[in-house]
């Protein structure tokens, strides 16, 4: 039900797969004490359940009600753990089991997709000759490639880091598969914290 006076949408019963999913809460979430307390707001699609207090974006919810993530097909991805992520090797770039996982480094090291762009030519081709980016403009804006699982197959991606003036270390990654433009994700971030892609580029004095 709509809630015009607050900006909500008030969802009946809670999806067990986005919050209230311990056994003690889904066995009373039936219960009319228990309806209407997710609710999604109306201006941007935010989500917040006020019974289990588990919240997030738009883009988070609808990942949790589909059941998909990078890796494990559930909506857990973060940059925070950086699961199902993983840099190319040079030997084979479209095999995650023959790569170095992301989840193995710290979430400050974007240097593991960074490094894994010039190791993945086919990603090198995709920017440089379909889209005319140059060299120069990818070492700049800290350009890598991943390998990421879409829909329980791996594809070979495009990472680009976003930034804010907060920490010179991407607090996000948009993904963006070279084989299909379906296949395109913005991770999440633990703390919930947004960015720009570029701003690593922004000077002081700007």
């Amino acid at each position: 039900k709509e809630q015009p006076s607050n900006g909500w949408l008030q969802i009946k019963e809670c999806p067990d797969q986005v919050c209230c999913a311990t056994p003690s809460q889904i066995s009373t979430k039936h219960k009319e004490g228990n309806h209407y307390v997710l609710g999604i707001s109306i201006q941007n699609g935010a989500y917040n359940c006020f019974r289990c207090e588990t919240k997030g974006n738009w883009h988070e919810f609808r990942m949790k009600m589909r059941g998909s993530s990078m890796s494990t097909e559930s909506a857990e991805e973060t940059v925070g753990s950086g699961a199902g992520l993983h840099a190319p090797s040079s030997s084979s770039p479209s095999s995650s089991s023959s790569s170095s996982s992301f989840a193995s480094s710290s979430a400050s090291s974007p240097e593991l997709f960074e490094q894994a762009l010039p190791r993945t030519p086919q990603v090198l081709r995709w920017l440089q000759e379909e889209r005319g980016i140059t060299q120069q403009t990818l070492e700049a804006y800290r350009v890598g490639a991943c390998i990421a699982s879409f829909e329980r197959r791996d594809h070979t991606c495009v990472t680009f880091p976003w930034f804010n003036d907060d920490s010179n270390q991407p607090v996000r990654f948009k993904l963006r598969s070279i084989e299909s433009k379906k296949a395109m994700r913005l991770t999440t971030s633990p703390d919930n914290v947004w960015g720009i892609f570029g701003w690593n580029t922004v000077t002081d004095d700007t």
